[in-house]
């Protein structure tokens, strides 16, 4: 939830990091941990400054006082609807290590049971039931020194992927796999890359896909990823029979949440009727109606737009809740309607932060139905900035600007204009090297550019 206090209005995740590294690196760690107390007293559903206040107990030698702070911190995540599976099993993993490095089994056998319900079939859990510190450490130890090098490959690769080095952000990737084969996100981040490969790297990224799924056939997001690749391939039969096996597997899944489930249905049931499929997209509604027999999508098609005025009406009576219902019903119907994708943007922009990580949501699903929608990437990426989420706020904000610059349907002052509020972006969180990538490539459109110019100077100054 977002902290309603006015401090919550000066921090965000970023300020925040920033400002424990400054108490480690001076070391200010009581006054760090004093200042980190009042921020969970006045924040305190913000599970981030739970853990880093359980840094810095831990750094002040206050064991038991850190374990509460990691401990509320997990929780926190564990209940939160937005962050993924694989991120809450790394928090309660690292809580788990926490105890058994103070000897305390019984405290590591209760947080086993939550690495268990999120992932049954963690080798972490077989191989720590029932082991005392001795046995756990150095398995915990190996576990996540893999974690933290698949990381740092991860890290790198995305670097590789701005800078549009396609070939060496696949690489990094797989290297990411290789040491570590849980590390969901350089899957999904390596078919990302693979989509903007020509096609025989792309054909060669869908068998090695294809070799995965064959030793893990009942891996759901496997199918999913593979069913995209497939799709920028052209090949739309194999997409679907992708998309369908992975969805089917979700739907058995005891650890995917409903809200979920129904998604992946939606979700083709609008693949199927972009391509003409009628009697595929009746099959997924019924598919889907069984999961959720009052899902809005079963409503039927958009016919006069009621929706849309329902939930514009509901917006301005303030309504928020339910003109979210109302947009969200009607994008699931018209997924190409702009001007809808626009205000429902918007209305989750204002709201408070639990309502606003649902629009993140929403929009993450948008932009990985339609990569190439600039829009759907820039919204998403200002309701990460509004969330104080930099780093992602950023990468979606560069692929929307991206995309612009290729599209022949935008003139130069656009790509221009959108450059500069990249520039801008980056200028107000102190980015400069980043900040001259993008001046660069204005001056490469228009090399007199007065401001770009003045703007080169300045951060050739900074960065040096």
């Amino acid at each position: 939830m977002k902290p309603d206090r006015p401090l919550a209005a000066r921090l965000t995740g970023q300020t925040l990091r920033a400002r424990y590294d400054e108490s480690v690196n001076r070391g200010t760690i009581e006054e760090g941990r004093r200042a980190f107390e009042r921020v969970v007293e006045e924040n305190p559903r913000w599970g981030l400054a739970w853990d880093l206040l359980g840094r810095l107990r831990e750094a002040a030698g206050d064991d038991e006082a850190a374990y509460e702070a990691f401990r509320k911190g997990m929780e926190i995540a564990l209940a939160s609807r937005r962050m993924s599976r694989q991120l809450k099993t790394d928090l309660a993993v690292k809580v788990v290590e926490f105890c058994h490095a103070r000897g305390w089994q019984d405290r590591a056998e209760q947080h086993l049971d939550a690495v268990a319900r999120l992932a049954p079939r963690h080798p972490l859990v077989e191989h720590l039931r029932g082991a005392d510190a001795s046995r756990a450490m150095p398995t915990l130890s190996r576990h996540l020194d893999r974690r933290q090098e698949a990381q740092r490959h991860v890290h790198a690769a995305r670097d590789r992927f701005r800078a549009r080095d396609w070939a060496a952000a696949r690489d990094l990737y797989r290297q990411a796999i290789a040491i570590d084969e849980r590390c969901t996100n350089a899957y999904i981040f390596l078919a990302r890359t693979l989509k903007q490969m020509p096609p025989d790297a792309l054909a060669e990224g869908v068998g090695w896909f294809e070799g995965w799924l064959h030793a893990r056939p009942s891996w759901g997001l496997g199918h999913n990823l593979l069913a995209q690749l497939h799709v920028a391939a052209g090949d739309d039969a194999q997409a679907y029979a992708a998309f369908d096996r992975g969805a089917d597997l979700s739907d058995s899944s005891p650890t995917l949440d409903l809200r979920r489930k129904c998604e992946l249905r939606v979700d083709l049931i609008q693949f199927c009727e972009r391509r003409g499929w009628a009697e595929r997209a009746d099959h997924q509604r019924a598919r889907l109606a069984a999961l959720a027999p009052g899902h809005p999508v079963l409503e039927g098609p958009a016919g006069d737009g009621a929706a849309l005025e329902a939930a514009r009406a509901a917006a301005r009576r303030g309504r928020v809740a339910e003109a979210i219902t109302h947009y969200t019903g009607h994008i699931a119907r018209d997924p190409h309607d702009r001007e809808a994708h626009v205000e429902l943007a918007g209305l989750y922009e204002k709201a408070d932060r639990e309502v606003r990580a649902g629009g993140i949501r929403l929009f993450r699903r948008v932009v990985a139905r339609s990569p190439g929608w600039g829009l759907g990437h820039r919204l998403l990426g200002e309701l990460l900035e509004a969330h104080g989420e930099d780093e992602a706020a950023y990468t979606a904000l560069f692929e929307a600007t991206s995309l612009g610059m290729q599209s022949d349907k935008l003139d130069a002052a656009t790509r221009i204009r959108n450059l500069l509020m990249m520039v801008d972006f980056c200028n107000r969180r102190g980015w400069n090297a980043r900040a001259r990538i993008h001046v660069g490539a204005v001056l490469a459109i228009d090399p007199a550019h007065a401001e770009a110019g003045a703007l080169w100077r300045l951060l050739e100054r900074r960065v040096g």
